[in-house]
């Protein structure tokens, strides 16, 4: 049976108040916000979701389980928006079009940026970045990092060219209260070795070859022995059988030494809070 996320904790437009500190949210999927001293960063937002016989689908024509806890509508606040590739379960064009009618700065690699030029957003609120672009907003340092996501050699005559090495990212998020790293789709990379002073982990549970996968996740939370570990990329579309949203991330934590120590359980729209590199529980 696949795992299912907890139950969403709903969100308003009061999210974005100022606070003096750092909330992460995860909102089910990929996607994140983050909320620091008055600076707001979604990553991935999916938001949208239309009713068909008493069910709920996403626009890429998978069944959720649960309403997103943030709409569009509510999330006009944000500050910028950060997209780690193009697929539609990460790049949702309902949701793109909503925040970009907002005026508010998108940013993403290349197919990213073509895919909003082609959905009318305005290319003065684009930024197309790559692997080792920094960004700063506010008080926010954003580093992009590497990510290897090249799914369409499962049919290249079905699916297209695969994804190049430029064309998918992950993020390093810094804030005055924690660094969060945010892999993407991805495989293992040797960069990710690299990667040091990590507070919190978006802890891919993905079991999709092309992802982390199971073996290279636990990998990663090894590789990051402090950081907490938040799981995300599961629980949210009802796809049984499907290795990309249908993992379980009990596997990856069960191959992780004190990971139940580490664990944070969240539910979709729970308030995470980080002050001075301490999780505040």
């Amino acid at each position: 049976m696949q795992v299912r996320a907890k139950m969403p904790i709903a969100l308003s437009a009061d999210v974005f108040r100022m606070e003096e500190n750092t909330r992460v949210y995860w909102l089910g999927g990929a996607a994140f916000l983050i909320c620091s001293h008055g600076t707001n960063i979604l990553i991935d937002p999916q938001m949208s979701f239309c009713q068909k016989n008493g069910n709920l689908f996403a626009p890429n024509g998978l069944r959720l389980f649960c309403k997103p806890p943030l709409s569009a509508e509510e999330a006009v606040s944000a500050d910028i928006v950060l997209y780690t590739h193009a697929d539609d379960d990460h790049f949702e064009a309902a949701t793109a079009q909503r925040l970009g009618a907002a005026n508010i700065l998108i940013v993403g690699p290349a197919p990213v940026f073509e895919k909003a030029v082609h959905l009318g957003i305005p290319e003065k609120q684009l930024k197309m970045i790559r692997p080792g672009d920094c960004l700063e907003i506010g008080k926010v340092k954003i580093t992009v990092f590497p990510a290897d996501h090249p799914w369409q050699l499962l049919n290249t005559a079905k699916f297209g060219r695969p994804y190049g090495k430029e064309d998918c990212v992950g993020f390093i998020v810094e804030t005055q209260d924690m660094r969060m790293f945010i892999s993407g789709d991805t495989r293992l990379l040797p960069e990710h070795t690299t990667l040091e002073n990590i507070d919190i982990l978006a802890m891919d549970a993905s079991s999709c070859s092309f992802h982390l996968s199971v073996q290279g996740s636990a990998a990663l939370c090894r590789y990051l022995p402090k950081a907490w570990l938040l799981p995300c990329h599961y629980g949210t579309y009802d796809a049984p059988g499907d290795p990309a949203h249908g993992g379980d991330p009990s596997e990856v934590l069960s191959l992780v030494e004190n990971a139940q120590d580490r664990l944070i359980d969240a539910a979709p729209g729970e308030k995470i809070v980080f002050l001075d590199h301490q999780y505040q529980r």
